[in-house]
């Protein structure tokens, strides 16, 4: 057979997400799973390069096509999220990929990972300080 290109239009998402579920997820909720030492790195890069990619399509052409591509998009960035959310380095990978540069005027530079690392002293203050306005 050869390969024939479907286009610019479809974008590998689900075969990103079906790569990260079975290197990455199996290790997280069985600890004892064998895997290879690069599985981890190897899901966490196709899932994060494929969130990256943009479809070459109208919108107002194919405005199924983008909808289901924004939600598979979408589904793929939350499972990085909640899978990655106590990895600073990580989450900044993740955030770079899916800010949009031109809009967002923080991104101008790459995020640092330890912004999203969260200073405790910071929110339990916060949480006192609204804790004793309700009272």
């Amino acid at each position: 057979g050869s390969l024939k290109s479907r286009g610019e239009a479809l974008l590998p998402l689900m075969l990103a997400s079906f790569i990260f579920d079975s290197l990455v997820v199996p290790s997280k909720i069985i600890p004892s799973y064998n895997k290879n030492i690069g599985d981890d790195q190897l899901g966490f890069d196709a899932a994060v390069s494929a969130i990256g990619l943009k479809a070459n399509v109208s919108e107002a052409d194919h405005p199924l096509l983008c909808e289901g591509t924004r939600r598979q998009r979408g589904d793929l960035t939350l499972t990085l999220l909640v899978s990655y959310k106590d990895d600073p380095e990580r989450l900044a990978k993740i955030m770079d990929k899916l800010l949009d540069k031109d809009i967002h005027q923080m991104c101008k530079t790459p995020l640092l990972p330890n912004y999203y690392t969260c200073n405790s002293r910071s929110w339990t203050g916060t949480r006192d300080t609204s804790a004793a306005a309700g009272q």
